[in-house]
């Protein structure tokens, strides 16, 4: 899945600072799909990148201070493989961009552009690992997946419970007084095939008027050849009369070493007293071609109550817009995901 760039190539990027470094890798994800939905009064076809998984490029690289202290970085960007544009033209490194101190018994200490620990949680509930448009979790879930000018703090491992905490100074510099401040809680609890998870977030708005929190809390669990996930989400931003509740059930059956199928309904509890519930139906197929080379289909049945506008949205790709509130999305997926 990596390449490894050694430290002859490694001097182009460290400036000089190669001789402190073994190795540099270089990685990404190139994930391309068509779509074709139906969101009311018109349908669409496209062709458009970061369905299952986001399209991205990255570096990173790691050294050996010594006692089993580490120096880490990761430098990551998303990438549209079917325009050959950056996912955001106004940063060179989007996703991610931070420095960190690591030992074993201590934990990790990070710094810089961070993804949230909502994010990765996601992909650890959800059969639909958060993505794709069968995920009726990701089409529901309201939060912050990247923070800057944030702070980390990441435990060892305690008999397979770890915590995390996050601190995010915002656009300003103010700390949590300040636009775009943010604060993220995480603990999890792995033990051979159960996973468990709970995350709490809050995160300022860009006027620094409101603070939106929202939560996850699920597992998953594997017997045999399925896993079966549970999740809820919660949400809350009063400006954009956000208050909602989601509850997601799914399994994951492993039919073979190189195929799998996933069902999923999720449910969408709009607690703001305006009635805006949903439902979302989701199956996910996928084939593959390889260890790093996969295709995959997937379709979506979601049915929108009062006025919500929720649509079927992907990894890294939002939705088509509804024609109008109120309106039910359909929609079937087709694409392929490589990793190098």
């Amino acid at each position: 899945m990596y390449k490894k760039i050694l430290v002859g190539v490694v001097a182009c990027f460290s400036c000089g600072y190669a001789a402190a470094q073994s190795a540099v890798t270089i990685y990404g994800v190139l994930d391309q799909f068509a779509e074709y939905s139906d969101t009311g009064a018109h349908s669409t076809a496209r062709l458009a990148s970061s369905g299952l998984y986001g399209s991205r490029w990255g570096l990173k690289g790691s050294e050996d201070l010594g006692g089993g202290l580490k120096a880490n970085f990761v430098l990551e960007s998303g990438i549209n493989p079917n325009t050959g544009t950056f996912a955001d033209s106004t940063r060179a490194f989007n996703r991610q961009a931070w420095v960190s101190l690591s030992q074993t018994n201590v934990g990790e200490l990070r710094l810089g552009r961070q993804t949230s620990p909502m994010f990765f949680t996601e992909g650890q509930i959800d059969a639909f690992v958060g993505a794709s448009i069968a995920s009726g979790l990701n089409n529901f879930s309201t939060y912050t997946v990247r923070t800057d000018n944030t702070v980390a703090y990441l435990s060892p491992n305690f008999g397979g419970v770890t915590a995390e905490v996050y601190y995010g100074f915002g656009t300003t510099g103010n700390g949590l007084a300040g636009a775009n401040a943010s604060y993220q809680a995480a603990l999890r609890y792995i033990n051979g095939p159960l996973y468990l998870a709970t995350i709490y977030e809050a995160v300022k708005n860009a006027t620094n008027t409101d603070i939106l929190r929202s939560t996850y809390t699920g597992g998953h669990y594997s017997f045999n050849s399925f896993i079966a996930y549970l999740a809820f989400h919660t949400a809350k931003l009063g400006s954009q009369q956000i208050d909602r509740q989601v509850v997601s059930a799914s399994v994951k059956w492993l039919a073979s070493p190189f195929t799998s199928l996933s069902l999923g309904y999720t449910y969408a509890r709009d607690r703001s007293g305006l009635g805006n519930n949903a439902q979302d139906v989701g199956v996910l197929y996928q084939y593959a071609l390889s260890k790093r080379t996969t295709l995959y289909a997937a379709a979506s049945f979601l049915d929108n109550k009062e006025k919500a506008n929720y649509t079927l949205a992907g990894a890294a790709v939002a939705g088509i817009p509804l024609s109008s509130p109120g309106e039910n999305a359909r929609g079937v997926q087709l694409g392929i995901v490589h990793f190098f």
